[in-house]
């Protein structure tokens, strides 16, 4: 059938023609438009591309802000076995693109990690991957691999979105790196979603959710 004849018939007749789920929102009984559909609020520079050379600061915290990753012990973070699992795919990714580097200073704490990406100004291939993609990438890497490891394939690890926050030059570089290594030796048990929007703030830098 067309999609000219599907618009004939009755809504719920129209989304088994279409093969959809009966699980589905379509089943409301009403058409969904674009109106009614959910928005997130997304604040990127619009006129930058998020894999222009340079480097990216990263926040990504866990769902409902869950302790997941470990614990503070004696003021210094003490990984839990899915913490590692976080901390290992994260370094994982330095060879998975060429011309995107993962920087070795990074933290996982109880329920977020902090990372750098950078973009190297090198001829780059057709396709290299927006930093939104590379942080998607590591959300599935670590979501799989905490599943097989803990055998509940329906666990959620990540929120949906992540901070990020365009790193200018190499002085404000160098002030994240230390802001991050503070991470490890410092007693801060866990960041929010709304915390990590301002956890720039303290090492003077405004943040950036996507």
């Amino acid at each position: 059938m067309k999609g000219t004849e599907h618009a004939q018939l009755p809504y719920r007749t129209q989304c088994r023609a279409l093969n959809l789920d009966r699980s589905c929102a379509y089943f409301t009984g009403k058409p969904m438009t674009d109106q009614s559909l959910p928005h997130r609020k997304i604040i990127r520079l619009p006129e930058y591309t998020y894999r222009d050379p340079g480097a990216y600061f990263v926040t990504v915290c866990c769902q409902k802000s869950a302790l997941l990753f470990g614990e503070i012990i004696d003021n210094t973070m003490q990984l839990n076995d899915l913490g590692k699992i976080a901390h290992n795919e994260w370094h994982r990714l330095r060879n998975r693109w060429q011309g995107v580097a993962i920087d070795e200073v990074c933290v996982v704490m109880p329920n977020y990690m902090h990372g750098i990406v950078t973009y190297g100004d090198v001829p780059r291939p057709s396709r290299i991957p927006e930093l939104s993609n590379v942080i998607a990438r590591y959300k599935a890497d670590v979501t799989r691999s905490a599943r097989k490891y803990i055998r509940d394939f329906k666990m959620q690890i990540w929120q949906a979105r992540f901070n990020d926050r365009v790193v200018r030059d190499e002085n404000e570089l160098s002030r994240i790196r230390q802001y991050i290594l503070t991470r490890r030796s410092r007693n801060q048990k866990g960041i929010s979603a709304v915390g990590a929007e301002h956890v720039l703030k303290k090492c003077g830098l405004p943040s950036c959710l996507c």
